[in-house]
């Protein structure tokens, strides 16, 4: 039986916007630094990420969520 080597597809979400994978072999924290520069909130945020499977091939969904809260 022949090994297949399925390629994971990646989706980045923060504050329900869909953020683009500008280069599959990066790792998550740079494209975490990368999207920082227009959404300077994701510099502290922390990923979330969720393996699904699809029709399609694997897939990973990386969710961005920043702490929210006041002083005091």
């Amino acid at each position: 039986m022949p090994l297949t080597v399925e390629k994971i597809t990646r989706e980045f979400n923060y504050n329900g916007v869909k953020l683009a994978d500008p280069n599959p072999s990066m790792s998550v924290a740079e494209v975490q630094a990368m999207h920082s520069a227009a959404y300077p909130e994701l510099a502290t945020a922390k990923p979330h990420v969720e393996e699904k499977a699809t029709a399609s091939g694997p897939r990973q969904v990386v969710t961005f969520t920043t702490a929210v809260g006041t002083k005091g």
